[in-house]
């Protein structure tokens, strides 16, 4: 079996989504920013899309918490 490089194995990594979908459902009003995003995200991100969307997502938190 050949060694996977530290690249390799870091796209091998996914994210289960659904916990955290849920919990957004469940606590921000119907048709926030934030929700509507993450309805339209898969159940399984990889830790590279997931680390890449965190930022948008953290500014939608700041966004609905303001409003």
């Amino acid at each position: 079996m050949q060694a996977l490089r530290k690249t390799d194995s870091y796209k091998l990594r996914t994210v289960d989504m659904s916990k955290l979908k849920a919990f957004v459902e469940n606590n921000f009003p119907q048709g926030s920013p934030l929700q509507v995003v993450f309805i339209g995200e898969d159940d399984l991100l990889s830790a590279e899309a997931f680390l890449a969307k965190l930022p948008i997502w953290l500014k939608l938190i700041r966004f609905s918490s303001v409003s």
